[in-house]
């Protein structure tokens, strides 16, 4: 049976840079958005930032882009992909906060390994659009049946 802590794994050993580790753990996250109990009644879509159809220039700052069932608001997401012992710190949001602060999203997500922010990124918060988080806690706590997910490298059994 799969596990998250197998896939996060799998994101980290079987990647040969950490470029290629965030990617996986972007794709796992879009994944996770579109099959968890919770989030897939809550979202109508999820797309890769180059697979949205609004997207402009490389996926250098938002990750995902969703799209609120109830309302069609948008949402911007981050996946941050780190040592779940390390702090989530202002200077790994600082991009995000800022390229995501535009009329398009109503409202942003961070999706960590990590349940720590330190107090300056958790202080940055207060932007125009609400931000939400997703820690390591939350991932593990989730409905989600993990060995139910194919994201690329992987497959489920």
């Amino acid at each position: 049976m799969t596990t998250l802590g197998a896939l996060l794994d799998d994101c980290l050993y079987e990647s040969p840079t950490k470029a290629a580790q965030d990617q996986r753990f972007v794709d796992l996250m879009k994944a996770f958005l579109r099959t968890d109990e919770h989030w897939s009644t809550r979202l109508e879509q999820v797309w890769s930032w180059d697979e949205w159809p609004e997207s402009e220039g490389p996926a250098d700052v938002v990750d995902l882009v969703a799209q609120e069932r109830d309302t069609g608001d948008l949402v911007a997401v981050r996946c941050a992909f780190q040592d779940p012992d390390e702090p989530l710190a202002v200077t790994d949001l600082a991009e995000f906060l800022s390229g995501s602060a535009d009329d398009r999203f109503s409202s942003r997500l961070v999706i960590a390994t990590t349940d720590a922010w330190d107090q300056a990124a958790a202080d940055g918060q207060e932007a125009t659009a609400e931000v939400s988080r997703i820690g390591l806690t939350d991932l593990f706590g989730s409905s989600m049946d993990w060995a139910a997910i194919e994201t690329p490298g992987s497959a489920a059994p």
